[in-house]
């Protein structure tokens, strides 16, 4: 993570390009396995390199306009809200564990990130 904020802070405010990242994962119909092999983006898989999350980053896994007569519905649609919610407090528990604005239990000093 480390590595990933350094270039993140290339980019501009590390704190929005990693909600952007986590916002653009988590709305894509494609990286919630909306595709093919049903294969959906995790964690790991968007920062374990320095390019899956520039990817994301610039729009490479936006959704594309529907065209007429293509299939509207997905599998992993209905599952979609709770997953982004879920996505979106975590990158909350890890932006106040950063500035330091929330501990768990008195003592720990780690969001807790399932």
């Amino acid at each position: 993570m480390r590595i990933r904020w350094k270039e993140f802070s290339k980019v501009g405010n590390p704190v929005e390009v990693c909600r952007q990242v986590f916002t653009k994962v988590c709305t894509s119909k494609f990286c919630q396995g909306d595709n093919k092999t049903g294969w959906s983006a995790d964690f790991d898989w968007i920062f374990t390199n320095g390019e899956n999350w520039v990817k994301v980053y610039e729009g490479n896994y936006d959704n594309k306009p529907i065209v007429v007569g293509q299939n509207k519905g997905s599998a992993a649609q209905g599952q979609q809200k709770t997953r982004v919610e879920k996505a979106i407090d975590t990158f909350n528990e890890v932006e106040q564990w950063i500035h330091g604005t929330n501990s768990n239990t008195p003592g720990d000093s780690t969001p807790d990130c399932q």
